[in-house]
Order: structure tokens, then sequence, then C-alpha cells
């Protein structure tokens, strides 16, 4: 697929917006340390490369790629806005004393994650050639789970 050099670059932003809205009426303003933001980018990710596998593999939905895209764009402006508003008394990223989370909240994400990488790691159902041939062996033989 070629680059479209944001051709339709309005629309994308009025869905970014769209998407903005939506997750500002779910979840209200949100304030994280910045590693759970990028659990929430990184989630986001994950759930795009699973579309485009859908898309790829089984014929799934194009629109679902465009709303986890959407998604990952929405997500990764509000890190970047963060980060132009953000003086540096309030980013100290080699600080980790600063990046605190109670132990509960901790292992309820480390679960997630797990569940994330479970899902992403059972290659089973792709065609056993090219790169998942070679990411499949990459997993069974250093499975981190």
């Amino acid at each position: 697929m070629q680059d479209r050099l944001l051709k339709n670059k309005k629309r994308l932003f009025e869905m970014v917006v769209e998407e903005h809205q939506r997750q500002l009426k779910k979840w209200g303003v949100q304030d994280h340390p910045f590693f759970t933001w990028l659990a929430f980018v990184t989630e986001e990710l994950g759930e795009l490369s699973m579309a485009m596998s859908e898309y790829n593999w089984r014929k799934g939905p194009k629109a679902h790629i465009i709303a986890e895209a959407i998604q990952v764009a929405t997500l990764s402006l509000k890190v970047a806005e963060m980060f132009m508003d953000a003086s540096d008394k309030e980013i100290k990223a080699d600080a980790p004393e600063t990046h605190t989370m109670d132990l509960e909240a901790f292992e309820e994400q480390l679960d997630k994650y797990k569940q994330l990488e479970r899902r992403c790691l059972d290659m089973d159902h792709f065609p056993p050639y090219g790169p998942v041939k070679r990411l499949r062996k990459k997993c069974h033989d250093k499975r981190p789970l």
C-alpha cells in the first residue's frame, strides 16, 4: 500500500476529535503517569495490529482498521500534547521513583499485558510461512509466559 500523503487530513482530524470526545465521555479527563499512557497506546497499537492481520488473513473489515488507527492517533496526539504542555519539573523520565503505582493496579495492568501478549503470540491461526513462521518459531523457542 502506498502512502496517500494525508490527502484526507481534514476528515482524519475530524475523526480524531470525534474519538477524543468519545473517550472524554467514557473516561472523563484522565491523569496518569506517562508509562500508563504508554501502556494505553501500546494496547491500542496491538489492537490495530490484530485488525490489520484479520483484514489480511480473514478478510476482516477495513472499518475496524480505520477505527483502531484513529484510536492510536488520538492517544498519541494526547501524549504529544502532554509533553508539549508539561514543564521540566513535571517530566522526569529518568527518575523511576516518580512513576509509582500501587501493587494492585500494577498486578492488574500486568495481567492485561500477559493476556494481550498471549493473544499476540498465539500465531497458530496464521499461515505458517514468511515472517509469521519465523515469529512463531521465535515465540515458541523463547516464550516469556
